[in-house]
């Protein structure tokens, strides 16, 4: 067992059983379970991944905030003028991942249209192997907003991760969160203040919406099995604040 403090190790166990006393650093802190590579030596992969658990300064008081209907919105358009599809795919090599657009559903909802996502990952456990949806955005565009949502349902349960990217700084660091999809309609929301950095090595980088320039959701062996083989339906892809 692994807990981490905003991406970094701070204490693991080999046991059933991890201790750790927090000593006013406040952060995002995150349990994983690993287990060894199958290459061998002492690089170890993660098992089970769990969900952050916030931690903020004791003389601080927090009071979550009632939700709110969004005060602007901007949908994040499935198709362009021309009816290509704006989402695009990545993957490592060994993983196939296709993506079609969906047209509006029958209520005739504005932004409703949305894209079906089907995918097989590949067997390399020491290759990356992932898949993902990728949306293009504007340097600045998120800047006006502090979420992203969208209403999602799968063939079986998933846990996906939900990344920002900044491809235009050096490294192309993202940060992410993630969400259940189920086989029911499920609307998710991901507020920019749940994201944390994904940085292997060095300090983790403060999230900066300004700087994203690509929202992914990405399938991949945290929360996955080798070969693993699924579909998704995501809708109503939207920013708000």
């Amino acid at each position: 067992m692994v807990l981490l403090a905003n991406g970094q190790v701070v204490s693991e166990a080999p046991g059933l059983e991890l201790r750790h006393t927090v000593r006013g650093e406040a952060g995002a802190y995150r349990v994983e379970v690993r287990v060894p590579s199958s290459g061998g030596g002492d690089r170890s992969l993660p098992w089970i991944v769990g969900n952050p658990v916030y931690v903020v300064d004791p003389e601080t008081t927090v009071v979550p905030p009632p939700p709110l209907p969004p005060a602007a919105v901007s949908p994040l358009s499935t198709t362009d003028l021309a009816s290509q599809l704006r989402w695009s795919t990545e993957s490592d090599a060994t993983s196939e991942v296709e993506i079609d657009a969906l047209g509006v559903e029958s209520d005739g909802a504005d932004g409703d249209s949305g894209f079906e996502l089907r995918y097989r990952l590949g067997d390399d456990m020491d290759g990356g192997t992932y898949v993902a949806a990728v949306y293009p955005v504007e340097e600045g565009a998120l800047a006006r907003f502090d979420r992203v949502a969208f209403r999602a349902a799968a063939d079986r349960p998933h846990r996906v991760s939900v990344q920002m990217r900044a491809g235009g700084l050096v490294g192309q660091p993202r940060w992410r969160t993630s969400a259940y999809i189920g086989p029911s309609v499920t609307e998710v929301q991901i507020p920019f203040g749940h994201v944390v950095s994904v940085e292997p090595s060095g300090s983790p980088l403060s999230f900066e919406p300004s700087q994203i320039d690509a929202i992914l959701l990405v399938i991949d062996l945290t929360n996955s099995s080798p070969e693993a083989v699924g579909e998704l339906t995501v809708r109503d892809v939207r920013l708000e604040r």
